[in-house]
């Protein structure tokens, strides 16, 4: 059975849109599956990293219009990135984080999360990370292209300047955790 394609407008009145974790695609809704505790303490300790050169949110949803070749939609990223506070168009944001990244789940379908950047850099968003828990590393998107990040090697961002982050103290307190377990 085939779904109906959404309008943004039809999924901003959806009236579980927030209850649901409901996110727009494609003109397609999915459910966001919640962080996991780990997941949720890597991503706020990158966001009060980031606080220090602006604003972060841990998920907050934003709207972008479309565009050539995309369709609008409202994804819900893990970690959202403003320079200097955005205005608001309603509750939301008007204009594109500098930096969105998002926690790449186990067993993510990769095509989808590479829509979702695709998305994201075609809708004006500076720069995208997408953290890989199972693979220790962070691909970094911008309009440049791609780079896998390991180890001591540093997440940098045009989109903020000084920002300097090495990947392997993401991971830290997870591989902390991990060993205590084994122990």
């Amino acid at each position: 059975m085939a779904t109906q394609r959404k309008s943004l407008a039809e999924f901003l009145d959806h009236p579980n849109r927030d209850s649901h974790r409901l996110e727009l695609f494609d003109g397609e809704i999915y459910q966001k599956s919640p962080l996991n505790p780990e997941h949720l303490a890597l991503v706020s300790k990158l966001g009060a990293t980031l606080d220090e050169f602006g604003f972060a949110g841990v998920e907050a949803r934003i709207l972008m219009d479309g565009g050539p070749g995309w369709e609008a939609c409202s994804p819900i990223p893990d970690l959202v990135f403003y320079r200097v506070r955005p205005q608001l168009r309603g509750d939301w944001p008007k204009s594109p984080p500098e930096l969105v990244v998002d926690v790449l789940p186990p067993r993510r379908n990769r095509l989808f999360t590479r829509g979702r950047v695709g998305a994201y850099l075609a809708g004006g968003t500076g720069a995208v990370w997408v953290i890989d828990i199972e693979r220790h590393c962070v691909d970094a998107y911008d309009k440049s292209g791609r780079r896998t990040l390991l180890g001591a090697e540093r997440m940098t961002s045009p989109s903020v300047p000084g920002l300097a982050v090495p990947v392997s103290t993401l991971f830290l307190e997870m591989d902390r955790k991990t060993l205590a377990r084994v122990a």
